[in-house]
């Protein structure tokens, strides 16, 4: 499904919603799932579930079992969790279930004063996402660092109308267009283990290690061991701040 499909798509599936209503919803597909289409071949993990929007919970489909992370506030790290994760019998149907769970009243009124950050910021209130980060407003930011572009890409993919663009006119409600800087973070390592080509290490989704310094040779023996079934261990450094995909979804050292 192209970007062109998926805006039909959510036009078809939520008429009565607002025009950056829809938006939304159809970059919460992109951001979360593309489109439902990035859970992989396999059925047990996601694969023609029409999860369009990585809604967790039981489905009117049933369910999938596949990992998530989050911020432990008692260990204070990163940590990965199995859960539930939701089927449904159409893409229309958890179209609908993402509209429904994603714009409660405060993301709702983001969107109509054309305040994409405002709406990162109401979603992360409301729990739709949580992230690696300590405090609501790292994670906010991060959010809103990686949804910006997703919407942008579906808006000109689909070539749309970005009302999202603009900033406000009425001097008494300035829109915030951009959030704070976020400063500039050292390089991290990453470790992990891949059991195919190089080309498939962005399809790893669990058991890598992050780390702020380069690993020991005793510490790579650890991480081997640990990084089970991929058959052999490779790094690569990034930096945070820049970086696009999900970090959250490795085990930090």
């Amino acid at each position: 499904m192209n970007a062109t499909e998926a805006w039909a798509l959510v036009t078809r599936a939520i008429p009565d919603r607002t025009y950056e209503e829809r938006l939304v919803v159809m970059s919460i597909g992109w951001y979360e799932t593309n489109f439902a289409q990035g859970w992989g071949t396999n059925p047990d993990q996601g694969a023609g579930s029409n999860n369009w929007g990585s809604v967790q919970g039981e489905g009117p489909a049933g369910h999938f079992m596949h990992q998530d992370s989050w911020f432990n506030p008692k260990t204070q790290r990163q940590e990965t969790y199995t859960t539930k994760f939701r089927k449904y019998y159409t893409l229309e149907q958890a179209v609908q279930d993402v509209a429904r769970i994603a714009l409660k009243p405060n993301v709702k009124a983001a969107c109509a004063a054309h305040d994409l950050h405002g709406v990162s910021q109401a979603m992360g209130e409301n729990k739709y996402y949580t992230g690696i980060y300590k405090t609501l407003a790292e994670n906010v930011e991060w959010h809103y660092k990686r949804f910006k572009p997703a919407l942008e890409r579906c808006v000109k993919s689909a070539q749309l109308e970005n009302p999202f663009a603009k900033a406000s006119t009425d001097p008494t409600n300035p829109i915030p267009t951009e959030p704070p800087a976020i400063p500039e973070q050292p390089k991290w390592y990453y470790y992990f283990r891949q059991a195919r080509p190089t080309a498939d290490a962005a399809l790893i989704t669990t058991f890598g290690y992050l780390s702020t310094r380069m690993l020991t040779s005793a510490e790579c023996a650890v991480a081997i061991a640990n990084l089970k079934p991929w058959t052999f261990l490779a790094w690569t450094s990034f930096n945070p701040a820049t970086i696009s995909w999900d970090p959250w979804q490795f085990a930090a050292n």
